[in-house]
Order: structure tokens, then C-alpha cells, then sequence
């Protein structure tokens, strides 16, 4: 059986482990010890107590040494922000990333999902408008709570908090939506000699729905009138444009970018822009900016499109859309428009006017644009318009484009000439058919009708016949018998001389026989008309009478 391990054993070997790595150990208990102090476990004094326990069976220096050598990170862990502050930081800013990281993927989602599976994946009773401003609502209130509960700066924090402010995207390439938070701007004091590099800064542009009391030096030569509702469509294209200044602040001069515009809002009649200015790269030119920001204000550079118009009088150039490029800082006089001013300059005793709301869609590139020239101005005139080279090769580009349209266009107008031709014939041809089928109807018709109307007269004939000729048959027959033979005798075999002198053999006379004749026709006709049903009672009537008078007249029984 082995010897057995004594206490003074261990602790002897422990002091040995200690002496070869008394510099991590130290390390090692001074976390713990900033740890232990920010959790609340023991106090400085307590642990100070603990490491400073004498023991006994110490007996090498190093173990000394390490006790003192603890001392200086255990001091400087309860001089330094507590453990629990740390945490609660950064949770707070890995919060906020989250927040901004499922908001872009949720609204992408909302963006691009197809017709036919949003219902499934939002609602059946939601339409994608809805849905994507229910989002923002609630991105927005989020972000309130989160403001509310911000654990403050620490000493190596920089001196300014600014709002958030991120931009969205399809999955297109194209920018969909800009979303500004609108979260009050909170200056911070920073340590002594720290610089920000972003100093704020706030002015007004330009004037909405008035002229501008001069004219750009290189544009349309007019004074600009700006209208409210593209100043609305111009606030999107703000956020991230640059500020220039000139180092005697009386021209623009795009290359001198002395600061950055974040967001823009409408005040009455003023466009206001907000943003900083890079007091640590453009030191010099900030300061002067500051020195002198009762006399300065801003000019933009935009590009515009518009028509000349008519103003109280004036002649303006009405802007019909405008798209900011940036804006510069420079004395007041100096602008188109001359009420333009700077609200803030970078001092923290400026109070910032808290920007309204602000919405609108962006507007395409322009064709004129109310900019500045790189080149400076020798009249100390102001630059606001001028059309750049790339809006130039955007024109060229559209001209090609319009002119390639027209030539195709020119190729496909003979074709659709010939199409619209055929199509008339096509109609013409449908047309007279259709009126050959209405003339052979209405022929088809007609003849019906007439050869119905034919049979009709032909039976109406055929049965008169035959009543005449019965009727003239027995009447005839009749009348002749009794002419003869008045007597009604037996007629004589011969004939008597006088009879044989005048040649008429005992027969009637001519004019006798003919109005028997005439008579037996009117009968016949009388019996007719009484046998059709059709025939007016007063035609029957008239007919009765000129029998009675043919009678009459010829003394015929």
C-alpha cells in the first residue's frame, strides 16, 4: 500500500503550481473578481479580505507576489462600468439588429411573394398594402420601446446618438422603400477631447410654392418655382446625399463634401434637410461654417424637369419633378433663393427644429438639372443648375433609344396599314352579305305573299266562273224559253208568214237577246258575291238594284 498523501503535501504542491503560473492565476482572479464585484456576490472589501487570508503554510514568495499582483485588476475591475451594464448594452444594440434583420426579411417576404401563396403565408383577409403598413406600425413601436429602454453611453461611446434609418430592397435590385425612424436626436457629452466627426447640422433649401428672387446662372435663365406636391416626391431622395462647401463659402463646389443630409421635411413653406458635418475631416471648414451660420444658408443640386410658366406676374421655370443630388453650404446672398438659412450649425447650444413626418416616392432622373458646376464662378454668381455629363448620356441614350422605337415603328406601320385594310374589306364583304341575306329574306317574302295572294284570286275567279256559267246556263235557258213562247204553249212546227217575211223565224230580236244576256251576267255575278263571305253587304246591295233597273229598263220579267 502506498504512503498516504498528507494535507501539507497538496498545499505544498499547490504553492509549486502557483509559482510557475502566478501571472495567468493573477489574470484569472481578477475576472473573477470583476465578476463576482458586478454580480453583486461579495463586495471590494470582502474579496480583498479573501485574497489577502493569511496562510499559514505559505511559505515560498511567489505566493506573495501573487497577491499583490492581484490587487491593481481587482482596484480596476470596481473603477470600470459594472459587468450588468455591459450586458444589458449589448443586448440592447444585438435587440435593435435583430429587430432591423426580421423586419427586411419579413417585408422582403411581403414584397415578393406570389399572388398565389400570400393568402397562405398572411391571411386570406389581408392584402399586401395592409400588411406591409401593419409592419411598419409595428417596427415603429418597437423601436419606441426600445428607445425608452436604452441602458445610456459609456466613456468610450462617441459623443452623439443619431435615429435610425435603413433602406429595403426586392429582390430586384430596385429600391422599394426608405424607412426613417423618427426618433429625437440626443446629444450626449463626449469626453473633452473626443471628436464625433458628426456634427449636426439643419436648414432650409428652398422655398415651396414660391419663385426664387433670381435665377440660377446656368439653366433655364428663370426663376425656379418649386410646388408642393414635387417637393413631397423630392423628400425620399434626400437621405445620404452629400453637403459641399467652398472655402469662402460664396460658390458651390461639389468636390469639398463637408458633411452628409440624412432626412428632409416639409415646415410651412420651407424644405428643410437635416444631417452632420465631418468636424473631424473638415475641421477648418466647420468652424467657419459655425462662426458664420447667421449669414449662410444652402442651395441644392438637383436634377429637374419643367416648362416655363407664368407667376404673379413672373416668369418662372415650374418644376414638374425634381431628384436631389446634394446641397451646399454658402452665404444666403449668394443663393437663388435668398430666404434659405441655416437652422443649426454643429454647436451644441443650437436647437435643432425636430423634423415633421415625412413621406413620398422617388422620382426618375431628370432631364435639366438644377445643380452646380465643378468649376467655380468667377461672378460669385450661384450655380444651381447645369446639366451634367451623365444626364447628358442619359439624354443620348433616350435619343437612341426613341430614335431605334421610331424606326421600328416606321417598319410596322405599312403592316398594320395593310391589317387594318384587309380587316375594312373583311367588313365591307360581311356587310353586303348581310344585306343579300335581307334583300333574298325580304324577296322570299314578297313573293309568298304575292303568289298566296295569286291562289287566292285565281280560286276567287275560278268559283265566280262557275257560278256565272251555272247561273247563265239556268238564266239563259229560262229567259230564251220564255222569250219564244210567251204563252207557254207548245211551240208550233211552223212558222207564219209574217214571221218568214221579216226573217226571223219567231225568234227574238237582237237587242232583246242581249239584255237577256247582260241580265243572266248580273245574276250570275249576284250569286257569286252572296257565296263569298268576304264581299261587303253593300256591294251585294248595289248589284241587287242594277238588276232591278236592267229589268226595268228592258221590260224583262
Amino acid at each position: 500500500m502506498g504512503a498516504k498523501t498528507s494535507d501539507s503535501t497538496v498545499q505544498a504542491a499547490g504553492r509549486q503550481i502557483s509559482s510557475k503560473n502566478a501571472t495567468r492565476l493573477s489574470k484569472a482572479f481578477a475576472e473573477i473578481g470583476k465578476l463576482l464585484i458586478d454580480a453583486g456576490v461579495v463586495d471590494k472589501q470582502s474579496l480583498e479580505s479573501l485574497f489577502g487570508e493569511e496562510n499559514t503554510t505559505a511559505k515560498n514568495e511567489p505566493e506573495v507576489s501573487v497577491e499583490a499582483d492581484a490587487q491593481a485588476p481587482i482596484a480596476a475591475a470596481a473603477g470600470e462600468e459594472s459587468f450588468t451594464t455591459q450586458v444589458k448594452r449589448v443586448t440592447w444594440h444585438d435587440r435593435l439588429r435583430t429587430t432591423l434583420r426580421f423586419f427586411g426579411n419579413r417585408y422582403e417576404m411581403l414584397h415578393n411573394c406570389p399572388e398565389n401563396d400570400f393568402a397562405r403565408r398572411v391571411g386570406v383577409d389581408t392584402d399586401r398594402e395592409t400588411a406591409i403598413a401593419q409592419l411598419r406600425d409595428d417596427l415603429i413601436a418597437i423601436l419606441v420601446e426600445l428607445t425608452k429602454d436604452h441602458p445610456g453611453p459609456s466613456d468610450s461611446d462617441s459623443g452623439y446618438y443619431y435615429s435610425p434609418y435603413m433602406e429595403l430592397a426586392s429582390s430586384s435590385g430596385e429600391k422599394v422603400i426608405t424607412v426613417a425612424f423618427d426618433c429625437p436626436t440626443q446629444a450626449i457629452a463626449a469626453a473633452a477631447s473626443r471628436t464625433t466627426n458628426r456634427r449636426p447640422v439643419e436648414g432650409v433649401l428652398f422655398r415651396i410654392d414660391e419663385p426664387s428672387e433670381s435665377a440660377p446662372s446656368v439653366g433655364p435663365g428663370l426663376p425656379l418655382y418649386v410646388p408642393k406636391a414635387v417637393a413631397e416626391e423630392a423628400l425620399s431622395t434626400v437621405s445620404g446625399l452629400p453637403l459641399d462647401a467652398h472655402d469662402n463659402l460664396s460658390q458651390h463646389s461639389n468636390p469639398d463634401i463637408a458633411g452628409v443630409m440624412l432626412s428632409a421635411a416639409i415646415q410651412g413653406n420651407d424644405f428643410t434637410v437635416s444631417g452632420y458635418l465631418y468636424d473631424w475631416s473638415q475641421s477648418d471648414k466647420v468652424a467657419k461654417i459655425a462662426a458664420n451660420k447667421e449669414q449662410l444658408g444652402m442651395s441644392m443640386n438637383a436634377n429637374a424637369i419643367g416648362h416655363e410658366a407664368e407667376v404673379e406676374g413672373r416668369k418662372v421655370f415650374w418644376v414638374d419633378k425634381l431628384e436631389l443630388l446634394g446641397a451646399n453650404i454658402l452665404f444666403s446672398e449668394k443663393a437663388t433663393y435668398r430666404q434659405t438659412r441655416l437652422l443649426s450649425a454643429g454647436g451644441f447650444d443650437d436647437t435643432p427644429t425636430s423634423p415633421e413626418g415625412h413621406s413620398g416616392t422617388e422620382t426618375p432622373a431628370a432631364q435639366i438639372a438644377a445643380a452646380s458646376s465643378d468649376s467655380p464662378n468667377p461672378s460669385g454668381e450661384d450655380k444651381d443648375m447645369t446639366v451634367d455629363s451623365e444626364v447628358k448620356q442619359q439624354l443620348a441614350d433616350m435619343s437612341k433609344t426613341v430614335g431605334d422605337l421610331a424606326s421600328m415603328i416606321k417598319d410596322i406601320v405599312p403592316a398594320v396599314q395593310s391589317v387594318q385594310t384587309g380587316l375594312q374589306t373583311v367588313q365591307a364583304q360581311v356587310t353586303n352579305i348581310e344585306k343579300e341575306r335581307e334583300d333574298n329574306r325580304a324577296a322570299i317574302a314578297a313573293q309568298a305573299q304575292q303568289q298566296q295572294q295569286q291562289e287566292q284570286q285565281q280560286q276567287f275567279m275560278a268559283t265566280l266562273q262557275t257560278a256565272i256559267k251555272d247561273a247563265v246556263s239556268t238564266e239563259v235557258s229560262a229567259a230564251v224559253a220564255k222569250a219564244v213562247n210567251p204563252s207557254g204553249q207548245p211551240a208550233r212546227k211552223t212558222v207564219s208568214l209574217a214571221a218568214q217575211a221579216n226573217g226571223t223565224g219567231g225568234a227574238v230580236d237582237q237587242p232583246q237577246m242581249q239584255a237577256l244576256l247582260q241580265l243572266a251576267s248580273l245574276e250570275g255575278e249576284l250569286a257569286a258575291l252572296r257565296k263569298n263571305p268576304s264581299v261587303d253587304g253593300f256591294e251585294e246591295i248595289k248589284l241587287v238594284d242594277k238588276i232591278a233597273q236592267h229589268k226595268r229598263e228592258y221590260q224583262l220579267a
